[in-house]
């Protein structure tokens, strides 16, 4: 019996058969259901979820999902079937409604006290502008948002309760908030955070991204949520496998060091192993669908168009350094290089002609320097002019 609603989300099938119903799909889910009756309480369940949390095109706004979920239980409750669905895009899918049910794993779904929990991370995730914020904010449980207003700021959960702040600043957790309620990190573009978890490991998050973790690890495994990028020390715990769970794969360990890069733009997701050894999977309705296992060096591309995966051997700083406030690059098109300056310093970059896009260059900048500084190192490794044409704008010549 699959009694992981996550399952369902991460099922192609499935949400095509949701959100873009055609007879094909309906005759496979018909069939299906009369074959498994016992998934049929989690299918419907999971069909009023992505029924409801879909909109006419703008974000969900918190007042309105204060109404919508309660309705979600009772109808699940009731036993009713699915509202007549309407065509929306995919992407809403893809960083919302998965995300909705991601801590559900294990997690009696009708249970009135994860109302809050969904509620909260749903309207978190809706939100698909919190990257072009000034500050990274670290927002609690209960809802209450910090302001991280460093452009490397640190954050450390200690198993008291308390949450150090850049090492100066203690914030006491209340202590009606549920340890299973969720915190996330939000990176804006130009920011860089990292963040000690509740079980002593340490996730390194890049400009341009966000992390969902649970106030306190609970069950038999450790579980966050990833948008964006991160490098992750794992805590070696052999009885509770760390998840870094993303919109298309999940990497697996027990205790290691890797680094994850999956933002929504990126065509496809990195996985890059420094130390240790890793499992990779493809979401989708078997769990562990196309598992791979990684070994140090190794980098693993997933094509999120097509789910091939391409598993070879790296020089691994030249994917981590970043990390460690550097950037090193061999043989790269420029563009790629100018991609992740545009999201680590929240500039904005054109070419005068494409073909200079696809130069390739070698080398290593300093990102602890000022943007113009770094730019202008690169404009020297190359043949290329950089020019600034307004506060964050830069033209190629």
């Amino acid at each position: 019996m699959m009694d992981n609603y996550l399952n369902y989300f991460e099922n192609k099938s499935f949400v095509h058969w949701v959100w873009e119903p055609d007879e094909q799909s309906q005759q496979y889910w018909d069939d299906y259901l009369k074959t498994h009756p016992e998934e049929r309480q989690a299918i419907e369940a999971a069909r009023l979820v992505l029924s409801q949390l879909k909109s006419s095109g703008k974000p969900v706004e918190q007042e309105e999902l204060n109404t919508l979920l309660p309705g979600i239980y009772t109808k699940i409750n009731q036993g009713r079937r699915a509202p007549k669905l309407r065509r929306i895009a995919l992407n809403t899918l893809k960083y919302a409604a998965v995300a909705v049910l991601f801590f559900a794993t294990g997690i009696g779904f009708m249970e009135v006290k994860y109302q809050d929990t969904l509620r909260e991370l749903s309207a978190q995730m809706a939100n698909v502008s919190v990257f072009n914020g000034r500050h990274a904010r670290l927002i609690l449980s209960d809802g209450n948002s910090i302001v991280l207003r460093d452009k490397q700021s640190n954050i450390q959960y200690r198993e008291n309760g308390t949450i150090i702040i850049n090492h100066t600043d203690t914030i006491s957790v209340p202590s009606h908030l549920s340890k299973a309620g969720l915190n996330q990190l939000i990176v804006p573009y130009g920011k860089n955070s990292s963040l000690t978890l509740p079980d002593g490991t340490v996730a390194y998050i890049n400009a341009g991204s966000r992390l969902l973790f649970p106030q306190a690890f609970e069950g038999k495994n450790r579980e966050v949520f990833l948008v964006g990028e991160g490098y992750f020390e794992v805590r070696h715990n052999p009885k509770r496998p760390f998840l870094v769970k993303t919109s298309d794969i999940h990497v697996e360990a027990v205790g290691t060091t890797f680094n994850v890069s999956a933002y929504p733009s990126d065509t496809k997701i990195e996985v890059v192993l420094v130390e240790g050894k890793v499992h990779v999977a493809e979401n989708s309705f078997k769990l562990l669908k196309n598992k791979q296992t990684m070994h140090p060096n190794d980098i693993l591309c997933f094509d999120k168009e097509n789910a091939d995966i391409d598993l070879k051997q790296v020089k691994v700083e030249n994917y981590t350094s970043w990390h460690d406030g550097f950037l090193n690059f061999e043989s790269v098109e420029l563009h790629k290089v100018m991609e992740k300056l545009e999201r680590y310093y929240d500039i904005q970059v054109s070419y005068t002609n494409p073909s200079l896009e696809m130069k390739k260059i070698t080398g290593k900048l300093a990102l602890r320097q000022n943007q113009d500084d770094v730019l202008r190192v690169l404009a020297s490794t190359t043949t290329v002019q950089i020019q600034k044409t307004e506060e964050n704008n830069y033209i190629i010549k």
